[in-house]
């Protein structure tokens, strides 16, 4: 009762009135570019969507997920976006550009997969997102990844989804975002969107890899591998015993 909902085309918000203002000068056209931007890369333009912004954190945790605590910024059920506003207590610690873009991305994969695809592709094509619309927006865990590769703790494929209902959650959405990076740098970005579509037919993971890429999971792996020394090239540190 204290939020009032306003409608721009398929786009609609709700949000509390003493906000509207700054709300309708900033969210509405950015949340509409970023709608235009991603439906034309993925090649899907999603139904209508809402966008439900809460100033008070724990209102959004409860909404989101129903109870407090929830250790988030955004949140995605496909035609429903929650965000915490960046009026809240949180205010100046975080990038609601950043946690929007993110979250309407999720928009597209959900809407294109019917919710069928694993979550790391989901986080993980975000987190590519985030960085192909501002690179200041880079998750900055090298430190992290450098340690997973030389202790052997790079997440396989066929694992790499157990990551985001444990403690290594953010290194999930890091790794996530690397391997499509890695995926995008080498067949470019066409292929992604084919995953979605595989998954949304209701293919396995090795039936989806090997139907997009022509290899299995484990073959991913070793090409991740790769990928990571190149990246880590003139970072070293002494592995842990």
């Amino acid at each position: 009762k204290y939020h009032t909902r306003e409608k721009f085309g398929p786009l609609e918000f709700s949000w509390q009135p003493d906000a509207a203002a700054v709300f309708r000068a900033y969210w509405v056209d950015y949340y509409a570019q970023a709608r235009e931007e991603l439906a034309e890369r993925y090649g899907f333009t999603p139904g209508p969507t809402t966008v439900e912004i809460f100033r008070e954190h724990a209102d959004f945790s409860v909404r989101s997920v129903g109870f407090e605590g929830f250790p988030a910024l955004g949140v995605c059920f496909g035609p429903v976006v929650t965000s915490l506003s960046p009026l809240s207590g949180m205010r100046g610690r975080f990038s609601w550009a950043r946690t929007g873009f993110h979250e309407f991305s999720h928009v597209i994969h959900l809407g294109l997969s019917h919710n069928r695809c694993p979550r790391w592709i989901t986080e993980g094509l975000a987190t590519w997102e985030e960085v192909h619309r501002n690179p200041a927006w880079s998750r900055n865990m090298r430190k992290e990844l450098l340690d997973a590769r030389a202790n052997g703790n790079l997440i396989p494929v066929r694992d790499l989804n157990r990551a985001f209902r444990g403690p290594r959650i953010l290194f999930g959405y890091y790794e996530g975002g690397l391997l499509c990076e890695m995926l995008i740098d080498e067949h470019g970005f066409p292929p992604m969107v084919r995953l979605l579509e595989a998954f949304d037919r209701g293919e396995d993971l090795d039936q989806a890899i090997s139907g997009t890429f022509g290899c299995t999971p484990e073959d991913l792996d070793v090409r991740f591998e790769a990928f990571v020394d190149k990246r880590l090239a003139g970072l070293d540190c002494e592995p842990f015993h």
